[in-house]
């Protein structure tokens, strides 16, 4: 099966009270936009966090072919306690998105540019594991 071209971006953003979903075309114009309520871990439970995540993705992207879109998701909580070992992978969708990996890697190392470019290569741009491959 081959890969299909990125069409769509879908942005998260969880947190305590309200998550944020955002469905744009690659260009950045707004699609739709949905907040339904919280969806931090800690505060509701795993499993209550990843039907609303699930919930949310379902409903936005009605209509939508997921092989053609790109996901960055925030969850607060996810990181946290139990939660400790959760991933989210990023996936490098458009030039704006790239410019904020990079300045991330820049400002933790504290290197320029070009430094934090050539990890993020080295690592297939997993912010994660560019900033533990100093």
């Amino acid at each position: 099966m081959s890969k299909k071209e990125v069409k769509y971006l879908l942005g998260i953003d969880g947190g305590g009270t309200k998550t944020e979903f955002l469905l744009t075309d690659i260009s950045g114009q707004e699609i739709r936009r949905i907040i339904p309520g919280g969806s931090n871990p800690v505060n509701m439970g795993i499993e209550n966090s990843c039907s609303v995540l699930s919930d949310g993705i379902k409903r936005i992207c009605e209509g939508i072919n997921y092989s053609e879109l790109s996901v960055f998701a925030g969850i607060a909580g996810a990181k946290t306690g139990d939660n400790e070992n959760l991933k989210i992978n990023l996936k490098l969708a458009n030039k704006k998105l790239r410019e904020r990996i990079i300045g991330i890697v820049t400002e933790v190392l504290g290197c320029t540019p070009e430094k934090a470019v050539e990890l993020l290569d080295e690592n297939g741009w997993n912010i994660r594991l560019a900033v533990k491959g100093k």
